[in-house]
Formats: C-alpha cells, structure tokens, sequence
C-alpha cells in the first residue's frame, strides 16, 4: 500500500513461467498488494493491463530474458501503468535494457521490501511523466491558438498570447480551454484586438 493510500495496490504480474507468477504473486501478496493478474504470453500481459488498468505491472526475468524484455516494451508501450523488474540476482546490464524498453524501477532480489520501495518510486515517476506529458500537449495547444491569433490578428507572439489570456480572464475560461477553441475555429475572441 502506498503512503497516505488505503487502498492496497493492484499489480499484474508477467514472467514466462506459470510458477514464477504464482510465487512472485505470494511476495506481492506479503506487502498487501492484490494481484490482479498473471500471465505468461506478451499479447496477453498488454490486454490485461488495457482492460484492468493495475497500479503497477511487475515482469519477472527468469529463463528467457528475451521474453522478459518483449513483456517490459510492450506494458510500457500501452502505456497504463509503470513497470517494475523482478531479478533473483543483480544483472545491471539486463537493467540497462530493460530501461531502454521502457521499465521504471527494478526489484533485486525479489523481496518484500524491495517489491515495496520498487513500486513507490516506479508509481511516483510514472505519475511525473504523466504531469509532464500532460503540460507538454497543453503547451502545444496554446503555441498552436496562440499561431493562429497571430496570423488572423497579424500580431507578434506576444501580443497572440496575451490577447488569448486576457479574452480566457474576460470569461472566466483556463487558458487552455481558450486555446482549444480557438484552434477548433470557435469564435472565442473579439473581431478586433
């Protein structure tokens, strides 16, 4: 469970052997958390994640590491949750290139407590990386308004932006509500500056 959250976290668990998810399960079970599921095929992993959305998916590198990092680029390609690594044994360069496809934080050996330190930081950059994405498309939507403000009012960028944050104070609109339906063509701002 994580701090200040009463509710226990929901993980699914991948890895290319039946037993390994069923212990690795016991250890996300010893910390309180609920398994939501467990599989073995790639394909199947990234549906259960899109479908049951879990806090946290833990992908466990035992025969196959191949297998391990086809499961850790697909669940971190859909996107819905971070991923954790579950290693026996310290193997840095196998962390390296689960980095690269995609994995958040590493739990070595696989333990209760590291399962629980290793989702704490895992859930807290992944909601980092969501903020960031998220301010990163409202940037994009103000420098598109602000462009066609530009153009349609034949002012500088300057000038665009604060003719679309004093018509969005006017309003009461957040800016980046103003922003949409400027780019959407909505007839939000004056005729005339």
């Amino acid at each position: 469970m994580a701090d200040g959250n009463p509710e226990p976290w929901r993980i699914l668990i991948a890895d290319d052997d039946p037993a390994h998810v069923t212990a690795m399960g016991d250890v996300a079970e010893r910390i309180g958390a609920v398994v939501v599921a467990g599989s073995v095929h790639t394909a199947e992993a990234s549906r259960l994640a899109t479908e049951l959305a879990p806090d946290v998916a833990v992908v466990g590198v035992d025969h196959d590491r191949d297998h391990a990092l086809g499961l850790i680029r697909e669940l971190a390609q859909a996107g819905i949750c971070p991923v954790i690594v579950a290693l026996r044994t310290p193997d840095p360069a196998f962390v390296a290139l689960a980095a690269e496809r995609g994995a958040f934080a590493v739990a070595s050996p696989f333990e209760p407590e590291e399962l629980s330190s290793a989702i704490e930081v895992a859930v807290r950059r992944f909601h980092d990386v969501e903020a960031l994405e998220e301010a990163i498309a409202r940037r994009a939507i103000i420098e598109r308004a602000k462009g066609v403000v530009m153009e349609r009012y034949q002012l500088d960028a300057e000038q665009a932006f604060e003719l679309l944050r004093r018509q969005a104070r006017t309003t009461g609109t957040r800016l980046t509500a103003a922003a949409d339906l400027v780019v959407r063509g909505h007839r939000f701002l004056p005729r005339e500056p």
